[in-house]
Order: C-alpha cells, then sequence, then structure tokens
C-alpha cells in the first residue's frame, strides 16, 4: 500500500503539485521514505507559514491570546486613561465657566458702580468699556468651554467604545 501511495505522490511532484503530494505523504507518518520527501518538499516547495500574526492559520484562542497581549495585556488600561482625559477636560470646562461667570459678574458691578453717580458721558464710557469687557471674557473663556465640552463627549464616546469593545472580548475568552 505505501509503494502505490509513494508512486502517486511521486506522480504528483512530478507535474508540479506539491501541496497535494505532501497531503498524501502526510498519510503515511512511519515511512522513512514519505518522511524524507515530505521534509524536502516543505523545505523547497510548499509555502512557509507567516510568522507575524494573522488571522490565517491561527485558531481563535490564539487571535485572542495576541490581540490581548496586542492591547497591552490589560483590558482596562485604554478605559482608565480614558476616564483621566475625560476628567480633565470637565476640569478645563468647569475652568472656562467659572472664568465666564466672573467676568459677567465683574464687568456688571463695574458698569453698575459707574452709572450710579455718573453723569451721562461717563456713564457711556462704562457702557463701551463694560461691552469691551465682556467680549474680552468671552472672546478668551468659549472657547475653552466649547473644547472642554467637544473633548468631554468625544472621550464619553471612545470609553464606550472600549467598554463595549471589552465586553465583547470577555464574551469570546470563555
Amino acid at each position: 500500500m505505501s509503494k502505490a501511495v509513494l508512486t502517486a505522490a511521486k506522480e504528483l511532484i512530478d507535474t508540479g503539485k506539491y501541496q497535494e503530494a505532501a497531503t498524501i505523504l502526510r498519510t503515511l507518518p512511519d515511512d522513512p521514505t514519505a518522511r524524507k520527501w515530505l521534509a524536502t518538499l516543505e523545505t523547497r516547495y510548499l509555502p512557509k507559514a507567516p510568522t507575524g500574526p494573522t488571522s490565517i492559520g491561527l485558531t481563535a484562542k490564539e487571535m485572542r491570546a495576541y490581540e490581548a497581549k496586542r492591547l497591552g495585556g490589560t483590558k482596562n488600561s485604554r478605559i482608565g486613561s480614558l476616564r483621566r482625559s475625560r476628567a480633565i477636560w470637565s476640569v478645563v470646562f468647569l475652568l472656562g465657566m467659572a472664568f465666564l461667570c466672573y467676568g459677567l459678574v465683574m464687568t456688571s458691578g463695574a458698569v453698575a458702580q459707574v452709572s450710579r453717580n455718573a453723569s451721562e458721558a461717563t456713564q457711556a464710557g462704562a457702557a463701551i468699556g463694560g461691552g469691551l469687557s465682556l467680549l474680552f471674557y468671552l472672546c478668551l473663556g468659549g472657547p475653552v468651554v466649547l473644547a472642554g465640552l467637544y473633548f468631554y463627549y468625544r472621550i464619553g464616546g471612545a470609553i464606550r467604545n472600549e467598554e463595549m469593545h471589552a465586553e465583547q472580548m470577555e464574551v469570546l475568552n470563555r
């Protein structure tokens, strides 16, 4: 029987069908001739297995292990980093709001104080100065508030995506 298998493998090798020949030769693990031919086929003609991690040729468990290693080993390391970033942007937002409120209170207080006992020209000057002061506070505080809100919500979306991914990976690793 092994002679017939070796003859069939030899014919496949002669026609250039190396993969099929290797498949046939693997059915004879105890035959020294089959092992020798298979070793020659694998070294010369059969494509080498990819050295880097790919989805081809890896089991699901191996892919999960690779992904866990690639993500840094801990499931929640990125989530913790995102939460810290979100806390920082919430503080930036609150500081921007405090700056705007301070400017509004101080400007309105200054305009009210000048307006009580002043002539019309002084009151007009105070109104112009108050308007410029409010513009100053809005131009500086407004972008800070908007940036704080924008990044706070964007990072919140990233946290939700990372948590969903961690849940999916947990289900796959069961």
